[in-house]
């Protein structure tokens, strides 16, 4: 099967993906107290406002009903109103989403490069100090709590230390929010690295990523240790292989046999981590962003589970549901490409 067809296939596999999450989700949301809540902004409202949300959403009809106009407001932009942020759920996702992601892209670039780079050489170290140590190391990064790491590197870096700040986006001279700021970023795409670039301010660039340093460390650090792994083992596998043995044997020097010949192969099944494990860092960097001050999705979904936001619970599941599907259509896809030796189907 050529490859435009397997990605039409599995494009179309996401619908029903997709169907049986919201009613999933939406279900179990019915359990947890009176919907009307999700859509109102007041705590104590009237007796009439009540009974008017109830009849502009479908509230009072069966759960079928609900669940029909719920989703045809998800397909047609309608998520309904985050009573925490005050705002509908479409405009508070595309304002705390910025700030998610830009954490998750510099905690997976963090990952592959030390995860990928430390893999290498722990295979070709095998069984060596070097080797037991990065598998040391690596253990105790699948095991180690997010919470306590980043307590931890807090201590070290920005109390005792003074090397990194102690949370928050940008610093106050540069913040848009503060009156007072000397030289305020210009607020374009609410990607802090994006828009201090479009200003040509290196300055505000280099302290925005100042900022995410510590919390990307912290939140990358499980990544890190898995990719380590997954990297390992695949060097291992790959160098035993015939294709390597020839390389060697026509004489080509171990640097080209490693890079152009094992390396190279070995990637593969650890790109297929790599997709899936960015859509699981937009997801999980829920007590990253609250440790850190972060105001992005994570600390938008506790602030919502807290005071029983179920709009904004219910927009952030689905948003997390249709990025986690299309990243593993993205791995397929990148999987197939990279190894012809895969059958689409």
């Amino acid at each position: 099967m050529r490859l435009t067809s397997f990605i039409i296939k599995r494009l179309l596999l996401l619908i029903p993906v997709l169907l049986g999450v919201s009613l999933l989700v939406f279900v179990l949301m019915g359990f947890t107290g009176e919907r009307w809540t999700a859509y109102t902004t007041t705590d104590h409202p009237k007796q009439a406002q009540i009974w008017a949300i109830e009849e502009k959403y479908h509230l009072n009809e069966s759960i079928a009903v609900q669940y029909y106009y719920w989703l045809d407001g998800i397909v047609h932009g309608d998520w309904g109103y985050s009573k925490q942020a005050r705002m509908p759920v479409t405009d508070a996702i595309s304002n705390k989403f910025p700030v998610t992601f830009e954490l998750a892209l510099i905690s997976s670039l963090i990952a592959v490069i030390i995860g990928i780079s430390i893999g290498t050489l722990s295979a070709i170290k095998r069984n060596k100090p070097v080797d037991h140590v990065v598998r040391f190391v690596a253990l105790i990064g699948v095991s180690l709590p997010i919470f306590w790491l980043a307590l931890l590197l807090l201590q070290a870096l920005y109390l005792n230390l003074g090397l990194a700040p102690s949370g928050g986006r940008i610093s106050l001279e540069f913040d848009p929010s503060n009156p007072l700021a000397t030289t305020p970023l210009i607020v374009r795409t609410n990607f802090y690295t994006v828009d201090s670039l479009l200003m040509g301010n290196l300055q505000i660039f280099g302290d925005v990523l100042w900022h995410l340093m510590l919390p990307a460390i912290c939140l990358s650090f499980a990544t890190i240790a898995l990719l380590t792994r997954i990297m390992r083992s695949s060097m291992l596998e790959v160098m035993n292989l015939d294709y390597v043995k020839t390389a060697r044997a026509k004489g080509l020097s171990e640097k080209v046999v490693l890079k152009k010949h094992a390396r190279r192969n070995a990637l593969i099944p650890t790109t297929t981590v790599v997709g899936l494990a960015f859509a699981g860092l937009l997801g999980g960097a829920v007590i990253t962003e609250n440790i850190f001050s972060l105001n992005g999705l994570g600390k938008w979904s506790t602030a919502a589970l807290l005071s029983n936001d179920q709009a904004a619970i219910l927009g952030f599941t689905m948003l997390i549901a249709i990025i986690v599907v299309l990243a593993n259509l993205i791995v397929d896809i990148m999987y197939a490409y990279l190894d012809p030796r895969v059958r689409l189907e």
